[in-house]
This record gives C-alpha cells, structure tokens and sequence, in this order.
C-alpha cells in the first residue's frame, strides 16, 4: 500500500472509530434531547368508576379516533391490565369501535359469543365446570370474559368477537361436541366418539395426540366432503402442528411461531373482508393480544408480528395503526393450571428499574400514566445510555404502560 493510501485508510478507520463513540458531549446532549422529549410525552390517566379519566385518557380517545386498528399487546393474566382494557374500549365503542379481536381460537370463540348470546347462565356452567373451564383461553379468566361480554353487549349483531389464533391445546371439550353435530354417517360419529374417549383421558388431546389420530379423524369425513367439518377438523391439524415443538413432538419454535403468527393474519383478514362486504364500510378494530403479537417489525419469537401486518397492510388501504403495550411493575398474575398466583414479569425489562435517564424514570411513583414512545423513534439508535429492551420496545410500540403491583386475574376454575 503507497504512503497516500495507507493515510487514507487511516483517516477512515479514525473517521470510523469517532463515529462509532460519541464525546462524552455528544452523549450529554443525546441525554438532554431524551429528556426533552419525554417531558412532553408522559400522560397522567387513571380509572374512575370503570372508565378511563385524566389527560392520557383524551390522548388516547383521540389516537384511536385518528386509527382504523387500535392494539393492546399485553402481559397476560392480570385483573388490572384487563380492567384498563375493559373501561377504555366503553370509549372506544363511541368512537366507532364495534369488534374486538382476540387471542382466541376462530371455532372456539364463534362457540363463546353465540352462547353469550343465547344463554348467558349456560355459558358462565360452561365456564365454571371443572371439566370445560379451561377450553376458552384467556376468557377462563373473569376480567378477560367481561370484557368480552361488554363488546357482545354492544352489538345486536354479531360475529362481534374476531377469533385469530389456533385452537388451544385444551379446545377439545368445545371442538369435538361441535364435530359430533357435523356427523352424518356412522363412520363419521365412530370416528369422533374415538377422538372424544381420547380427550376425556387427556384434557390437553389437541396439542398432544399424534397427527396420525387427527388424520384418521379426516379420512372418515373425507368421503362425503362436509365442507364445515372438514374446515373444522383442518383447524384441529393446524393446532396441533403449532404445538408440536413446544410438546416435545418435533418441529421448531421458528417455524410454529411463523405459521401461527401468519394464521392470525389470515384469519384477520376473513373477518375484515366479511364485515366490510355486511356493512358496506371498513371496520374500526379492537386488538387485545400478548405483547410479541401486537407489535411492530419483528415480534419477540423473531417472526413478522400480526401488529407489523396491520401497519403495513392497513398503510396500503389508508388504514391506520395504534398500539399500546400494557406490562406489568411488580405484583401478580394467575398460573390457570395450578390457579396459584405467581410473579408478574414483565416483557421487554428483565429489572423494571432503571437510572434517571432511562424509560423506567417516567414511571410514576404513585398511579399511573402512558408514554408516547414515537418521538423516541428518530434517535433511539443512536442513544447509547438506554438498554437494548427500552430500545427495541420504542421500535415495537407507539405508546407504553407499566401497571405497578398488579393483581392476579380471577380464574373460572370451579372451586
């Protein structure tokens, strides 16, 4: 290499270096800029006799009015998060919000908003027998099933409740009674009283028989092509296929992660389109799922998320997005299995305290308020004081809720 070149690489790498680690005034004024944008991004809100009040509560009314698709990626299993959950959407029903998507099966939560209802007093046995309580996933905890209630009771008409995800692993109990109605011929109800015997042995038969079972279960129903029943029994396949890295069945995370999550993207479509063509308009959605579900880019499985979806999609039809994460700052959620509450984690922070120039410093002592993460997003990258998690979380989210000391959800298990 000449002298001319070797100086400059060298300049160059320098140039490099200089770039790469900021002057401790660099890093003062990054600091700076922080705190004045978050000065100006905290919004007091509170929840006064079920409804939401204070400046944070204006400020989100006035996101969701600006947005066709409204998240709440959550941390699962906590009476307040629902709660909050629930006295927000009592606005939102006034701004147009009419349907609520959910982390639910499609079949299984069909199955709840038709027993809503027909027969509420069925539906609460149903979800109070010790036998059935934990078919319906996150609507076997009270918080979550009023919730719901509230958004069946808003609408005469339904399907009101958008069911996205696969069957849980415990669906049995509502999928096959479903199926047994579907069957006509004697194979058909032989094949399904088989599959019944084998759930009744093992509540988790779903997630955990062998594909050969669920199958079988479609060969006897292939023959006269019920189309319900084979959609049906399909839903069932597709289940048990996500489950199986995660029951020792072979597989990969990844690859379960990705379908699932693709799942919910179709199934969300099926029911915009639907509605859109009923009504003559686009309708304005409620989204209430885990945290890794309703965010933007990539989620925490490393997979496109169901929020990243509706942003991009909804960018190219004119429809906006609007998410909030709402995790946990200590306190309790419920373990269903067991009905033991167990610590509360929370997603993105694994120590939910921070120095002052940290995301953390913006929580209040005492009650609560939400955080307009976007005016973080231009400089996040570059603002090497805040941890990895506070960045990533401003990526994924518009907005930021930590509930302090959190109380365990109110589980159906019969007592």
């Amino acid at each position: 290499m000449n002298t001319k070149a070797l100086l400059v690489s060298c300049m160059l790498s320098w140039s490099l270096a200089s770039a790469a680690s900021p002057s401790d005034s660099q890093q003062q004024a990054e600091i700076e800029q922080f705190h004045s944008i978050m000065a100006s991004s905290v919004y007091p809100v509170a929840i006064d006799q079920g409804f939401v009040t204070g400046p944070g509560a204006d400020w989100l009314r006035e996101r969701a009015r600006e947005a066709q698709f409204f998240v709440i990626g959550e941390q699962h299993a906590t009476a307040d998060i629902a709660l909050f959950s629930q006295a927000l959407y009592r606005d939102l029903i006034a701004d147009g919000y009419r349907h609520m998507a959910l982390e639910v099966g499609p079949w299984s939560t069909r199955f709840a908003e038709r027993m809503m209802r027909r027969d509420p007093v069925a539906f609460e046995a149903f979800m109070a027998d010790e036998k059935t309580y934990l078919a319906l996933v996150f609507l076997f905890y009270r918080e979550e099933n009023q919730l719901a209630f509230d958004a069946v009771r808003a609408s005469e008409t339904g399907p009101v409740l958008w069911g996205l995800d696969q069957e849980f692993i415990a669906a049995a109990p509502i999928l096959l009674p479903l199926l047994e109605t579907m069957a006509k011929t004697e194979q058909e109800a032989a094949a399904v009283a088989v599959a019944q015997g084998q759930a009744e042995e093992d509540p988790m038969w779903l997630g955990m028989t062998d594909p050969s079972a669920l199958n079988g279960l479609r060969r006897a129903f292939e023959s006269r092509g019920s189309n319900d029943a084979l959609e049906l029994i399909d839903a069932m396949i597709l289940s048990n296929r996500i489950y199986m890295p995660f029951t020792g069945r072979g597989g990969t995370a990844y690859q379960a992660n990705l379908e699932r999550e693709n799942y919910m993207k179709a199934n969300f479509l099926a029911h915009f389109r639907a509605e859109q063509t009923r009504s003559g308009h686009a309708p304005k959605v409620f989204l209430k799922f885990g945290a890794f579900h309703g965010s933007r880019g990539r989620s925490g499985t490393n997979v496109p998320a169901l929020g990243d979806f509706l942003a991009e999609w909804g960018r190219s039809e004119g429809y906006g997005l609007f998410n909030l994460h709402i995790d946990c700052n200590g306190g309790q959620g419920l373990d269903i299995r067991s009905g033991q509450a167990v610590d509360c984690k929370s997603y993105y922070f694994s120590d939910i305290s921070a120095g002052k120039n940290s995301l953390q410093a913006y929580f209040p002592e005492d009650g609560l308020a939400v955080i307009d993460l976007r005016g973080l997003r231009p400089y996040a990258h570059k603002m090497d004081f805040l941890d990895q998690a506070s960045v990533d979380l401003i990526y994924a989210y518009d907005a930021f809720m930590a509930m302090p000391n959190v109380s365990p959800a109110t589980g159906y298990k019969a007592q």
